[in-house]
């Protein structure tokens, strides 16, 4: 089947399913989950467009912790309340689109295997030692290995505005989103019944476990909603509110909580993220990571996928159909961080313009290519890395030098601390200078 029409494939798709226009809104809402899947997207949902009341309580408490992100919305009723962010909004619809790109079911866990040397994308049960020309490589979260998905489930949503235009027996309103909108993706999602909260604070659905984009359709149609999951992790319900059995969810289970590298899940409060010491934030951060940091993010370039590796709900999954979201290549899941760190601007926009991991530029995947190799521990590796190591310290980009200058801390042994007293003495930034005699402190 194919999982992405376009343009004229999806209007004849559209022109051969029953014609909804003078039919009633739940026959609406019927033929258009029927269009859906037509399409290859299986996991849809309705929601009304009422406040997320509960969540208002859930977001305070985060930004009293100091758990939210600078990516987040400042305003948390804005975040609630769908109709501030579209008034006359009545319903949401949302969808769940796996990313899980993998040969057959149950493959998807070895991601867990992309930043080892000698990982093949296309053949992830086959592990080497070392990389075959001796070079160390890093990681990218599955959620970046093909086309940027806010493109490709855009897109997808596009398909399903332009059903509902066409299809509606009134004019509508529509207003779509993914990832980057004001609400709170997962509230939607459990609320129109797509799958239920884990402890990670994903969305699991049955089919495709947590390894899912969502997206949503704010409309001023009034479509029947669908039952939210229940759950311990789901958000408390509006009185009268339904719930949809919860035999799904994570139980006595904790082990994401406890594998998360830097706490930001924490065995005492699941269901909680300090979004501020998540890695997938952290490698996307632009500036000095902190020291404390650097060790944790191992060979991670962008993104990580800790939490839904280990998860056992995650080891049997369907895989993706969606090629847009494949990897090309072994470099998509596992980047030479020496290819990485001598790209031009123009390379890197080939490279990575087309995919989620570019949105921050070519400086910050670079500085996480250094800390990559500061956190190599074989011989080999290290003798590749020092030379470029040194080369980095030379760079015009102060985040570059200074986080050269504490990877050669590391692992640069004798010669490290000879280039770093080299460059202290030539160099005339405050911060990289502080790196500097950090670095020698450790070396």
């Amino acid at each position: 089947m194919n999982l992405f029409l376009a343009g004229a494939e999806a209007e004849r798709v559209i022109a051969e399913l029953p014609a909804a226009r003078d039919s009633s809104f739940k026959d609406l809402k019927s033929k258009l989950k029927d269009f859906s899947r037509s399409i290859g997207i299986e996991v849809i949902g309705v929601t009304h467009a009422s406040p997320f009341m509960r969540l208002d309580d859930v977001l305070r408490e985060r930004d009293r912790d100091g758990y939210r992100s600078p990516f987040e919305e400042r305003d948390v009723g804005l975040r609630c309340d769908p109709g501030r962010v579209m008034p006359g909004a009545r319903s949401i619809i949302a969808i769940a689109v796996p990313y899980a790109t993998s040969a057959g079911p149950g493959a998807a866990p070895f991601a867990g295997n992309a930043g080892k040397p000698g990982f093949d994308a296309q053949n992830p049960e086959q592990e080497t030692s070392q990389d075959p020309r001796g070079r160390p490589r890093g990681r990218i979260s599955m959620s970046s290995w093909g086309r940027d998905y806010h493109v490709v489930v855009g897109s997808i949503l596009q398909q399903l505005s332009d059903f509902l235009t066409q299809n509606s027996p009134r004019p509508v309103r529509l207003a779509s989103f993914v990832d980057t909108g004001q609400l709170v993706d997962r509230a939607i999602a459990w609320r129109a019944g797509i799958g239920w909260y884990g402890k990670n604070c994903s969305i699991f659905t049955r089919k495709y476990g947590s390894w899912v984009f969502l997206g949503e359709i704010l409309t001023d149609l009034e479509l029947e909603p669908d039952t939210p999951w229940a759950g311990a992790g789901s958000p408390e319900p509006a009185a009268g509110e339904r719930y949809e059995g919860g035999e799904d969810g994570c139980g006595d289970c904790d082990i994401c909580l406890r594998a998360c590298p830097t706490g930001a899940l924490d065995p005492r409060r699941p269901y909680v993220t300090n979004a501020n010491i998540c890695l997938s934030y952290i490698t996307q951060v632009r500036g000095f990571v902190p020291r404390d940091m650097r060790t944790k993010m191992g060979f991670r370039l962008y993104g990580c996928d800790t939490c839904q590796e280990v998860c056992p709900r995650n080891e049997r999954v369907a895989p993706a159909g969606l090629d847009a979201f494949r990897p090309r290549s072994r470099d998509d899941v596992a980047p030479d961080l020496l290819d990485v760190l001598t790209m031009s601007n123009s390379r890197f926009k080939e490279v990575y313009g087309l995919t989620a991991a570019g949105w921050r530029g070519r400086t910050v995947l670079q500085r996480n290519a250094v800390i990559a190799l500061g956190n190599l521990r074989d011989d080999h590796g290290i003798d590749v890395a020092i030379p470029i190591l040194k080369a980095c310290l030379d760079d015009p980009r102060p985040v570059i030098r200074g986080h050269a200058a504490w990877s050669l801390g590391t692992v640069g042994g004798t010669r490290g601390r000879r280039y770093l007293e080299d460059r202290y003495r030539r160099e005339d930034d405050a911060r990289v200078k502080e790196e500097i005699v950090a670095a020698l402190d450790q070396s």
